[in-house]
């Protein structure tokens, strides 16, 4: 059972007033302190993922404490400070809240290449974590050396180049969600200057803007303001597609179908390549759902499916999840399409079946199978999110 966040700052400060008594004139030590904030993280980021917590103290003489790193969590940044108040200290504010203030205005961005590389750190030997395609929004936490942290639309934070993002502001993100997007659906295609030379690749999921039909081409608009032109398949119009999409067990299935054969690549998440989760996620997203960017994560979401050796509860489209079983820990993630058949991203894109008694039997999923979310119809704030609710690819 969770303790709401009201009980829990009640409790914290109870115990601080009973400490402070029974301690007489003996002040909180800075040991404590540090206890205290490390609790404060654990309440308020869940996952270092989508949340950063990077917060120290230092004494500055008698009563005094010098608050240093980096957050990203508003609430957890008043409370540390209430704490350190209600404990007797003064607090010199050294504590940056994300996104920078040097950024100013400029928050947000939108991926202008085909796809942008994810990574753990700035650096291009860091591992990479994940991508963004072309037309996805993000927001800015801080620029270094060439480098952005961003935070993607299923809040995952990682570095890249800035010459990957078009960074703009709140209001520079609400014009471009007004003008005419249109989505690509298909694999892999180009846009090509009016003289035939190559301008950009795209993906599936890319977002750009149309400006004008003719001769079955579209001219477009990158985000970074390229422009070119591309055939009109396999585009349809955003606003359109985002209010009407309505995700289905079988469209799931048939969007991941169309991936067969993609190379896996830890840390993938376009259809150049794939991680297992990459896969699901992209396949989701383009049916109108932001899943998390992790297996971990997804098998958060969604409603527990009960299964057992004939699997007969499960349906086209829910997302099956693998792993080690004591301790769990959730490793690889798959779509089930009927009949004992999981099509999923390992070496590549491919189907293998979860029972013995059908070809082309897997016994890594056989063996490793942890459970089965169901992901349609249970759309939620964080986790599932349609894409027509989702702030910044809306106005």
């Amino acid at each position: 059972m969770h303790l709401t966040k009201t009980f829990l700052n009640y409790l914290s400060i109870s115990v601080l007033v009973l400490f402070l008594g029974l301690t007489s004139c003996t002040r909180i030590g800075l040991e404590d302190l540090e206890n205290r904030i490390s609790e404060i993280g654990e309440e308020y980021v869940s996952d270092s993922r989508t949340s950063i917590f990077n917060v120290y103290i230092r004494s500055a003489g008698q009563k005094k404490i010098i608050v240093m790193g980096e957050i990203t969590e508003s609430d957890a940044r008043d409370e540390i400070f209430d704490f350190i108040s209600q404990a007797g200290y003064d607090a010199i504010d050294s504590l940056e809240l994300l996104p920078s203030f040097l950024l100013g205005n400029e928050i947000r961005g939108i991926v202008c290449v085909s796809v942008a590389n994810i990574r753990i750190k700035p650096s291009h030997p860091a591992e990479l974590s994940t991508q963004a395609v072309m037309g996805t929004p993000l927001e800015i936490l801080k620029k270094e050396r060439g480098w952005l942290l961003v935070r993607t639309p299923d809040r995952y934070i990682g570095w890249t180049n800035d010459s990957s993002v078009k960074i703009m502001t709140e209001s520079d993100l609400e014009r471009w969600n007004t003008e005419n997007r249109i989505l690509y659906t298909g694999i892999y295609g180009m846009v090509f200057s009016s003289d035939g030379f190559p301008v950009s690749d795209i993906v599936a999921g890319s977002i750009v803007v149309a400006e004008e039909m003719y001769n079955a081409h579209y001219g477009v608009i990158l985000p970074d303001g390229r422009r070119g032109i591309t055939s009109v398949n396999e585009w349809i119009n955003f606003n359109t597609w985002a209010d009407t999409i309505v995700p289905l067990g079988k469209t799931i299935v048939e969007s991941a179908l169309r991936f067969t054969g993609i190379p896996y690549m830890w840390g993938g998440t376009s259809s150049k390549t794939f991680d297992c989760s990459g896969f699901t996620k992209t396949v989701y997203f383009l049916n109108g759902l932001i899943l998390e960017r992790d297996a971990s994560q997804q098998i958060n979401h969604g409603l527990k499916v009960s299964s057992d050796t004939t699997f007969d509860q499960l349906q086209p489209g829910d997302l099956l999840f693998f792993g080690s079983k004591t301790p769990q820990r959730v490793i690889h993630t798959g779509i089930w399409i009927g009949n004992h058949l999981v099509i999923h991203a390992s070496g590549l894109v491919k189907q293998e079946s979860i029972v013995s008694s059908k070809e082309p039997f897997s016994s890594y999923l056989s063996e490793t199978y942890l459970e089965t979310r169901r992901m349609i119809g249970h759309h939620s704030e964080t986790g599932i999110v349609r894409i027509k609710d989702h702030p910044w690819y809306v106005n």
